[in-house]
């Protein structure tokens, strides 16, 4: 055998061997990568009907505690969006995301939640919690019958009127359609390429960036308008003024206002407490109490109507 070919076969025979030994190399270190590695997680699925019966269990108001709506409005809200809201089965097969889960997922969100609970107790990822959440969000603002409305026709400003009549005492609010008030919502510090003015959105009164909001509320505490139309640095007559609500408000009847507190302007359909209570009998038909109790019941109402605006809106 010459030289020439004992050399090429012994070439061979190294490379065959380093293939040999990349090979069980590979091996090792995927066999190694499985051992560490941990089990497949898999969360256990809310049962939507346990979730209820327990919640009944805890008591007759257990329900509208946590979702701030009663088990039939929570119901009747979820066939109005279920159709929008699509079902997802994960691969690990442990039960549907239904409507339900979707709405107790956002409704809990949306009240101030953490997610990390939330979607703990409901069996779902991070990443599926703000999919559904921003699901359901979309199919409440496709809705038109769900959308906010101020009492228009005769007929719905008397039912307006009747319900303020109704909750208030000696029916002092006969008259009353609507309450007003404004919010800050807290935003980060917006860029200055999409605002003009930067410091027009920083509120010096709660030191922080954001939007005046102006909403309008019924007697049970649900919205009849939303205005996100002035920048935080603003105040709330300010954010009146630029929203669309003046034109409504002064085309309400005789004898038909709405009410908010001082730091609106008194007119004629603007009941404004701690300001025009001298010559609001003369204004709005209230009986002539003593000074002293009407005095009193308009002081209250100045810290009563803000946090009657911006309770929890409900669906009835």
């Amino acid at each position: 055998m010459s030289d020439d070919l004992l050399q090429h076969l012994l070439q061979d025979f190294d490379e065959e061997e380093e293939m040999e030994r990349d090979a069980i190399v590979v091996l090792l270190s995927a066999e190694l990568t499985m051992s560490n590695r941990n089990d497949r997680y898999f969360r256990a699925r809310m049962r939507w009907a346990e979730h209820v019966s327990a919640l009944d269990n805890e008591g007759p108001d257990a329900f509208y505690l946590v979702y701030r709506m009663r088990y039939t409005s929570f119901m009747k809200l979820c066939s109005l969006i279920q159709n929008n809201v699509k079902k997802h089965r994960s691969s690990s097969s442990v039960g549907v995301i239904t409507t339900e889960i979707a709405l107790h997922c956002c409704l809990r969100w949306l009240a101030g939640g953490s997610y990390h609970d939330i979607r703990l107790v409901a069996g779902i990822s991070r990443a599926t919690f703000y999919m559904y959440c921003h699901r359901v969000i979309r199919a409440i603002n496709k809705r038109s019958n769900l959308s906010y409305n101020l009492p228009n026709t005769p007929e719905e400003i008397e039912k307006a009127s009747d319900g303020f009549k109704y909750i208030s005492s000696h029916d002092v609010m006969e008259g009353c359609v609507g309450a007003i008030d404004g919010i800050l919502l807290r935003t980060i510090t917006p860029p200055k390429k999409s605002v003009g003015h930067v410091k027009s959105f920083f509120s010096g009164h709660y030191y922080a960036y954001g939007l005046n909001i102006l909403a309008a509320c019924d007697h049970q505490c649900r919205f009849l308008y939303v205005a996100c139309q002035a920048p935080g640095g603003s105040n709330d007559i300010t954010a009146y003024k630029n929203s669309t609500l003046p034109s409504y408000v002064e085309g309400l009847p005789i004898s038909r206002f709405i009410v908010g507190d001082n730091a609106y302007v008194p007119s004629e359909h603007i009941f404004c407490t701690r300001r025009i209570y001298f010559v609001c009998s003369d204004y709005f038909s209230f009986p002539r109490w003593p000074s002293t109790k009407l005095n009193k019941f308009l002081i209250c109402g100045n810290s009563i109507f803000p946090h009657l605006v911006w309770k929890k809106v409900r669906i009835s």
